[in-house]
């Protein structure tokens, strides 16, 4: 409401605003509310966002895994760390050197998987104290130790008996508070057992590997795994060995391949 009035006589008229009424208390409070509570709308949205971004990234990463395009999924993986941080980010590092293994790239899947073991929360055992291979712990622990036995294999491929000595005993290292007695094989005699756990297998099968390679590093002239087809063209063999010797050597890629298969949720060596 406007009021008009003439200050003198020929003057031009003045136009007054009226005083406006004060605002009714629940509209002041209204209005406060909306400014406290707008950075926790746009804190929101943004964490929304964070997360809608990381579930699609694994998403696409998983897919990539699934597909065997195993670079591809590292890269993905890999990708996660810095949205990840906050979020359990171990899983991000065990994903990428999950795919590393499978990708062939042993030397890089090592790394990730250290730097998973760096964060992941410590623990190896149970509520009665006792080795639980599904804890987080030895789920890295668990894809390290099998990274480090494929490197001793490439090792020893190449002819490197003493460089796969190392590899294998890290590797027992490396999944021995896991197994059932908690400590590494790498010192200890051969265990024979009827009812072993799978990282209780993997560990004997690293130290058998162990063993032979630290054989071929003593003994130069017998052959190791680098050089067996030299050897079985020098001497003859009898057939018979050389298939039941072939079925030992596929039979130990198949179970390495399910060990890495049986990964992620529950221990060894597949992508979460």
């Amino acid at each position: 409401m406007s009021v008009t009035t003439r200050s003198r006589a020929g003057a031009a008229p003045v136009t007054r605003s009226a005083p406006r009424p004060p605002m009714p208390d629940h509209l002041r409070r209204r209005r406060r509310l909306l400014a406290w509570s707008a950075p926790v709308v746009a804190l929101a949205l943004l964490a929304g966002g964070v997360l809608l971004g990381i579930a699609l990234g694994s998403w696409n990463a998983r897919t990539a895994y699934e597909a065997r395009a195993y670079d591809d999924a590292a890269t993905g993986f890999a990708h996660q760390k810095p949205s990840t941080v906050l979020v359990e980010p171990w899983k991000a590092w065990f994903n990428t050197g999950t795919a590393l293994v499978r990708a062939g790239d042993h030397t890089g899947a090592v790394e990730e998987l250290r730097g998973a073991h760096r964060l992941v929360p410590k623990g190896t055992t149970d509520a009665d104290g006792r080795p639980d291979p599904s804890t987080p712990e030895c789920r890295v622990r668990i894809n390290l130790s099998l990274a480090l036995e494929s490197l001793g294999d490439d090792a020893r491929g190449a002819g490197d008996a003493g460089a796969a000595v190392t590899y294998y005993r890290d590797a027992m290292d490396a999944i021995g508070p896991c197994t059932s007695d908690g400590r590494s094989a790498a010192d200890q005699p051969p265990q024979h057992s009827d009812a072993r756990s799978q990282p209780d297998e993997t560990e004997q099968r690293q130290k058998a590997k162990a063993s032979r390679a630290e054989r071929s590093r003593q003994a130069p002239g017998q052959p190791g795994q680098g050089d067996e087809k030299q050897s079985l063209k020098r001497a003859p063999v009898d057939p018979r060995q050389e298939q039941l010797e072939q079925r030992n050597q596929d039979a130990e890629r198949d179970r390495q391949r399910q060990e890495q298969q049986r990964g992620g949720g529950t221990g060894s060596g597949q992508a979460w």
